[in-house]
């Protein structure tokens, strides 16, 4: 239902719709990469009050997980129309 405008174009007009998802995805892990190290940077050397553990440990997910968004944009790029969005 999302993808109707796009599916009822013309096919250069769902590739350009799909470039820029894929763009908007990156750039989002970009995002996430940049500001969590920041923050993590910003943290460090600070214990969680339970648990007596690294905080900047946890705070490193957000720029873990950006990495992975951007690989997961990088993926879509080099091979689209595959994978299970487009079933």
């Amino acid at each position: 239902a999302v993808d109707w405008l796009a599916d009822s174009g013309p096919t250069t007009m769902r590739r350009l719709s799909d470039g820029f998802v894929v763009v908007l995805t990156f750039l989002l892990g970009l995002v996430l990469v940049v500001s969590g190290y920041h923050y993590a940077l910003e943290t460090m050397g600070q214990t969680t009050a339970a648990l007596q553990i690294s905080i900047e440990a946890l705070h490193l997910a957000a720029p873990v997980s950006g990495l992975l968004i951007m690989l997961h944009a990088v993926a879509r790029f080099l091979r689209p129309g595959e994978g299970p969005i487009d079933e």
